[in-house]
């Protein structure tokens, strides 16, 4: 198996961080509204992937609405790991990546519903859960072993566009 370096978080000064210019991800007013709320909420929890160029600077590999975010929150500094490893090549095909597996991917429906269902005292609405709040699932009842399906309604799910039923217990 190859062998990468260890990763280490450092703090760095937020001004010496860079966007990519050549950033493909799109990262919209509501989608870094959402990473603000979950920093406020959460903290900080998820460093920046940064390569530092041939000109000195610190460019952001991957966390580009994370740096939106943290700005618009007033930090001083971020957290970041350096991928200084990297070729020039490897840093872009790292960054299309990272975004790309992020996004090709869904939920496994019934466990989310179950975790989502598990919080109370966190509006998951706030962070683009809106749409996910319940799901039509069959049920085994333990009584005699018939299959009952739970909820009614429709929603479009945000990620795949796939059509779910949601709604209360019949």
């Amino acid at each position: 198996m190859r062998q990468f370096p260890l990763l280490e978080v450092e703090y760095v000064p937020i001004e010496s961080v860079t966007p990519y210019e050549g950033n493909a991800k799109e990262h919209d007013e509501a989608q870094v509204s959402r990473i603000m709320r979950s920093i406020e909420r959460f903290g900080d929890c998820d460093p920046l992937g940064v390569w530092t160029g041939d000109d000195g600077n610190n460019y952001v590999v991957e966390g580009h609405g994370r740096l939106m975010a943290l700005r618009r929150l007033g930090y001083d500094t971020v957290p970041v790991i350096f991928l200084n490893y990297l070729s020039d090549e490897q840093r872009r095909a790292y960054g299309l990546v990272h975004n790309q597996l992020t996004m090709s991917s869904g939920f496994d429906l019934e466990a989310l519903a179950d975790e989502l269902e598990a919080i109370s005292d966190i509006n998951m609405d706030e962070f683009g859960f809106a749409d996910f709040n319940e799901f039509e699932r069959e049920e085994t009842s333990e009584e005699d072993g018939s299959e009952r399906a739970v909820s009614s309604g429709l929603v479009t799910c945000p990620c795949c566009g796939g059509k779910f039923a949601i709604g209360e217990q019949e």
